[in-house]
């Protein structure tokens, strides 16, 4: 066998390899939960079809030349209009495959914000938030407040959610945002999202710093408009969740 494969030409082992790699990098991120730092999950499944289809490819591509010297080495089912063997093609899908390889994958944080937290997503008359206060999550809550025209029907209701800290010079002291990536399809599309704290206990914690905090809502002004801005008792440093997305 190993005689046989040193008789594959060289753009066409190129192309198998390239072909195994693709299927083996969509595995490894699957496995490895990284798939989560790219997209939605529930687009998940379409990661197995591309394990699949490409593992299917190089199988086909392969198989030729794995057959007798008498066998024509012509596969039974021909690949080339997916992905041809012209060296240009090959680049490109190698370009992707050796900086998802050699660049370690990171969930979106403050540092790849190139503007400022959004306090406000798109509802409709049919959206419900059933969920718990103290189980709700930064999308939730800003559901919550885009549903509501009176926002001091928010005074005094105690929350708890999680995020990064993202600071502004614009910023009263002790104020700060916690923000969270909002992703609907896969990153290309990701909003990063905020809710309004005050604490004067996290002046010390680094921006881009995870952390829960727990408090009470105060209706106040906020970038000229009125918002519930949460009185925060207590905030914790956590470590980034593997899954650090919200979904709508």
């Amino acid at each position: 066998m190993l005689a046989q494969l040193k008789n594959i030409p060289v753009r066409d082992g190129v192309k198998i390899a390239l072909l195994f790699g693709l299927s083996g990098y969509f595995l490894w991120n699957i496995l490895t939960e990284n798939l989560s730092n790219y997209i939605n999950t529930r687009f998940g499944w379409l990661s197995w079809v591309a394990v699949a289809l490409f593992f299917a490819m190089g199988v086909v591509n392969l198989l030729p030349y794995l057959r007798k010297k008498s066998d024509a080495p012509t596969p039974f089912i021909q690949t080339n209009s997916v992905m041809p063997n012209g060296w240009s093609v090959m680049l490109i899908c190698a370009i992707p495959l050796a900086l998802g390889t050699l660049i370690p994958s990171k969930p979106l944080g403050v540092e790849s914000l190139t503007g400022t937290l959004n306090t406000n997503v798109s509802v409709s008359k049919t959206t419900v938030i059933t969920r718990d206060p103290l189980k709700r999550n930064i999308l939730d809550w800003l559901r919550a407040f885009g549903l509501e025209a009176d926002k001091t029907r928010f005074n005094g209701v105690e929350a708890e959610f999680s995020g990064f800290i993202y600071r502004n010079p614009e910023f009263t002291e002790g104020q700060f945002m916690v923000g969270r990536f909002i992703v609907s399809c896969c990153t290309a599309d990701a909003d990063p999202v905020g809710l309004p704290v005050y604490s004067l206990a996290a002046e010390d914690l680094a921006e881009g710093q995870w952390v829960t905090v727990r408090g009470k809502f105060t209706v106040g002004e906020f970038r000229d408009s009125i918002t519930p801005i949460l009185q925060a008792e207590i905030v914790t440093p956590i470590e980034q969740p593997k899954n650090s997305y919200l979904y709508p």
